[in-house]
């Protein structure tokens, strides 16, 4: 789910993040990522959690994927910053 702000309680983003979309991370707090979307499906940029009880929805990942590299499909929030 991608909130406008980092409280849990700010407004949610209609459209959710895309399993395996690549985000920059422009800001953390805590779990809260604000992110830029690089590639994938998704809200442009937003807030996200990075864990949810203990289960990991951003994997942090070194440079860019290849053109042709599968990074994954539509889904629910997660991906790879």
């Amino acid at each position: 789910l991608v909130r406008q702000g980092p409280e849990l309680k700010s407004e949610a983003l209609t459209e959710r993040l895309g399993q395996g979309a690549f985000v920059e991370e422009q800001e953390l707090k805590g779990e809260r990522l604000k992110y830029k979307l690089i590639r994938g499906a998704g809200p442009s940029e937003g807030w996200v959690s990075t864990r949810i009880t203990g289960k990991e929805l951003l994997v942090q990942r070194d440079g860019m994927p290849e053109d042709n590299e599968d990074v994954g499909g539509a889904g629910p929030e997660g991906g790879a910053p």
